[in-house]
């Protein structure tokens, strides 16, 4: 699981291959008024974009869920901006998360675009 103390924080390559993401992908962890005080919001910025965002319950340590079960994540850029770089960003910062995360088809299926951090 990602380090959920408040702030920006690089991402660590734990489940990719490479040893490291020689920072070009960072996440920060945010408190948001509109969100229970045990909820965060995460960001992962890839290249400068922010690319994914998950609305994470930090005294359960998990990604919250909707009713139907649907995890909270949603990618918030164009999909021009998911290289085949950013997609291995994507899916590290999934994993960490401890969600699927499979191919990038798979990956905006599952989760998504949509615009902005509000998921709207």
């Amino acid at each position: 699981m990602l380090d959920l103390t408040i702030g920006r924080w690089e991402l660590a390559a734990r489940y990719d291959a490479r040893q490291s993401f020689y920072r070009k992908a960072f996440y920060r962890v945010e408190s948001v008024a509109s969100l229970p005080d045990t909820e965060v919001l995460v960001t992962l910025t890839s290249y400068g974009t922010d690319v994914a965002v998950a609305t994470v319950d930090v005294d359960e340590d998990c990604v919250v869920v909707t009713d139907d079960g649907t995890p909270l994540v949603w990618l918030c850029a164009d999909e021009d901006d998911y290289s085949a770089t950013t997609v291995r960003h994507v899916r590290e910062f999934l994993k960490q998360l401890d969600l699927e995360a499979g191919s990038k088809a798979e990956i905006l299926k599952t989760y998504g675009l949509r615009d902005g951090k509000d998921g709207e």
